[in-house]
């Protein structure tokens, strides 16, 4: 099975580029002075990821940006006629246009696209990049993940319904495995459902249903449903494992059969989970189009994975 993380656009997509209103500097005892009143009249503020000095390999002279402009270079044109005043026209001899980026690049990939145009501060993040790369999960971990999937896609295609099974990786426990219960309740999806017994085993839960004990079970009942006889035994050696010490859904890993909509996806949110696995998509899905979980004005995010086998 290969995992493809959902990641946020702004790790995904290039980055953008405006135009740079850059000067050339033919003695570099200049530089000094420029950087100070660049500085004090024309600071760069959120371009603070460009280096403000270049010098290309075929070229001796230094070029410095003064200032940055979001539009294209076609759309800039006057401005390399105006005058910069407050006294740089004495250390820079001639203004030009240049494509600089103008969004930061947060991966490999987008430094590599656009390092050629101006130079950038870049300091890649490692976990980033193994997530990226596909090689973030140790084989254990990889075995372990294939296990629960193949389990769900069984379970589903035995009570054909969607299934959800969430998992402690610290502790190595299954904290409870759920189908949608939607011919019950319309509210009853799966994730709804697993949501609701993780609080039961913490005492918690607002639920009641018809087919309690049959359809789905959590780590504080006694009955095993029978689908879940090919982890029967793994089940019966985790009884003793508290759980109880956590707040709601902390730490855990979610397994779905198929991507959540969006009120699963903010209940899950709330619970504070982790990550989450996924196997098919959905039109009304919360993380293939929407990317609920990259949301910057949630308080809480976790990992989202499509797998595909």
């Amino acid at each position: 099975m290969k995992f493809h993380c959902i990641l946020a656009d702004h790790l995904c997509n290039l980055p953008k580029t405006g135009t740079g209103l850059v000067g050339k500097i033919s003695n570099k005892i200049n530089i000094p002075n420029v950087f100070s009143l660049l500085e004090s009249h024309y600071p760069l503020k959120k371009y603070y990821f460009l280096k403000r000095l270049c010098k290309f390999s075929n070229q001796d002279d230094f070029f410095i940006i003064i200032s940055i402009f979001e539009e294209p270079i076609e759309l800039c044109s006057d401005i390399v006629h105006s005058d910069v005043g407050h006294g740089l026209d004495a250390y820079i001899s001639s203004l030009s246009l240049k494509e600089v980026p103008i969004t930061q690049p947060y991966t490999r990939k987008q430094f590599e696209a656009i390092k050629s145009l101006w130079p950038v501060k870049f300091h890649p993040n490692k976990y980033l990049e193994s997530v990226i790369s596909g090689e973030n999960f140790e084989t254990t971990y990889v075995s372990q993940i294939t296990s629960f999937q193949k389990l769900i896609i069984n379970i589903s295609e035995l009570l054909n319904k969607e299934v959800v099974l969430i998992f402690d990786p610290k502790s190595l426990v299954i904290v409870c495995c759920a189908v949608d219960l939607i011919e019950e309740m319309k509210l009853f999806h799966c994730c709804m459902v697993a949501v609701d017994l993780v609080a039961k085993i913490k005492g918690g839960g607002v639920y009641s249903y018809e087919n309690e004990g049959k359809l789905f079970w959590h780590g504080k009942q006694g009955h095993i449903p029978s689908y879940l006889s090919p982890i029967k035994q793994t089940i019966e050696q985790q009884r003793n494992i508290d759980l109880s010490s956590h707040y709601l859904s902390t730490g855990y890993e979610v397994f779905c059969s198929k991507e959540p909509c969006v009120m699963c996806a903010m209940a899950l949110s709330h619970s504070r989970i982790s990550r989450l696995f996924f196997l098919k998509t959905s039109p009304s899905g919360a993380f293939s189009k929407m990317k609920l979980h990259c949301n910057p004005q949630l308080n809480h995010s976790f990992e989202v994975y499509k797998v595909d086998s």
